[in-house]
């Protein structure tokens, strides 16, 4: 997963560029494909990129483009039905995810996190609008922690590049950690620090000098039927959803890699990711394996 950070200074003042560069630096371990960072006045945004797809090694992180200054950790997934109704604002060759996301973000503002299938957290700055937009894919598979303040507001894809800045205390959360203790696992925008939040799974955030919005676009919906005719339909259906699953998580510039643990959820993927490459690579499997616990 690549990494992304960001500093909004909502007083009005400007961002030191050696600030943003110090974030980056604690997560430059996401981006071993390269690491940048755009400072404009109160606003600097860092991208750290590990380009696993075959349009990630034309991305340029953070992009700039025109008024938008957009950082992404994202792999969309739904590309051709975005290429086909965003044509008109995509130019030609390949196109990037983080262009995808900028697209969107043009033709449907807000709702955009809405259209776009995969794993993602992004931050789209819009100059003519002075406004920070924020989201974080349907499952919260790619993460996205933030600082509130009147005076500033900062994200990050890990708390550590928050911790860098000294105006955000580091004082632990002790009810978080009795709730883990207790096994109680609430879905709030707590952390195990105070002051530092998460966005949660299919939410986004919009922020600007005088305000901010939080708002869910997703929610898993438990009374959601599917009536099948048989087993072999529901089997059927399902393998469906599986292979494209997994189909889009093969789609990468270089051999993919699995891990392997044996059981039946990782021999599945395994099994269906070797059957689905039929472009000459080959899949490699990881095995987590016990010297003293053969058995295992």
């Amino acid at each position: 997963m690549s990494g992304i950070v960001g500093l909004f200074r909502r007083d009005g003042r400007s961002v030191d560029r050696t600030t943003v560069e110090g974030m980056v630096g604690t997560i430059e371990h996401r981006g071993p494909d390269g690491c940048d960072v755009v400072v404009d006045g109160e606003i600097g945004l860092g991208n750290c990129l590990f380009a696993t797809t075959p349009e990630a090694e034309c991305e340029t992180l953070p992009l700039v483009d025109d008024d938008l200054t957009v950082v992404a950790d994202a792999r969309i997934d739904n590309r051709a039905e975005l290429l086909a109704e965003l044509e008109s604002r995509l130019g030609d060759g390949p196109v990037t995810d983080s262009e995808l996301v900028a697209a969107s973000y043009r033709e449907w503002g807000r709702d955009c996190p809405e259209r776009l299938v995969g794993a993602y957290a992004f931050a789209v700055w819009d100059a003519d609008l002075n406004r920070l937009f924020c989201a974080r894919d349907h499952a919260g598979i790619r993460p996205f922690y933030y600082y509130l303040s009147e005076d500033l507001f900062a994200f990050a894809s890990e708390i550590k590049a928050l911790h860098s800045l000294r105006s955000i205390p580091r004082e632990v959360n002790e009810r978080r950690f009795g709730r883990y203790l207790a096994s109680i696992f609430p879905e709030d925008d707590s952390t195990y620090f105070e002051d530092v939040c998460r966005l949660r799974p299919g939410r986004w955030l919009s922020i600007d000098a005088e305000s901010s919005h939080t708002e869910t676009y997703w929610r898993l919906d438990p009374s959601k039927r599917l009536d099948l005719s048989s087993d072999e339909a529901y089997a059927e259906a399902f393998r469906d959803v599986f292979d494209r699953a997994v189909r889009c998580r093969i789609r990468t510039q270089d051999d993919p890699a699995s891990m392997l643990s044996g059981g039946i959820d990782t021999s599945a993927i395994v099994s269906t990711a070797d059957d689905l490459l039929s472009d000459g690579r080959t899949l490699s499997t990881y095995s987590v394996v016990f010297e003293d616990v053969p058995a295992a």
